[in-house]
């Protein structure tokens, strides 16, 4: 999370923000991001809204993987299908992440 909000300090910052960069290219004025109380709130939504999507695959991806594949293998041999692996091993196995991901997003939005 400090290096998401290093990398969005970057981005919004006034002078050699990217942000301002893109619009020199464009010959437009530079903006206060963050400075401006008629742009800032829209900044960090702006900024909420592109990093909450990108936090959740992260983290799903790495709870999937760190489920052993012996877990579906044994289900496999007792028979199980695809949507009862799902339902009786991934899903119990994600909820920590889940409700990590459940507190993070209430306390961003």
């Amino acid at each position: 999370i400090i290096v998401i909000s290093l990398v969005w300090i970057y981005i919004f910052q006034p002078e050699y923000g990217f942000f301002n960069w893109v619009l020199s290219l464009f010959g437009l004025p530079r903006v206060l991001w963050l400075q401006d109380p008629n742009i800032a709130l829209w900044s960090l939504i702006l900024s909420t809204i592109l990093i909450i999507p990108g936090t959740g695959v992260v983290l799903y991806s790495a709870s999937i993987g760190s489920i052993p594949r012996e877990l579906y293998e044994a289900a496999e041999v007792e028979g199980a299908n695809a949507v009862q692996k799902w339902w009786r091993i991934t899903v119990p196995l994600l909820k920590p992440t889940t409700l990590y991901l459940m507190v993070i997003y209430t306390i961003a939005g």
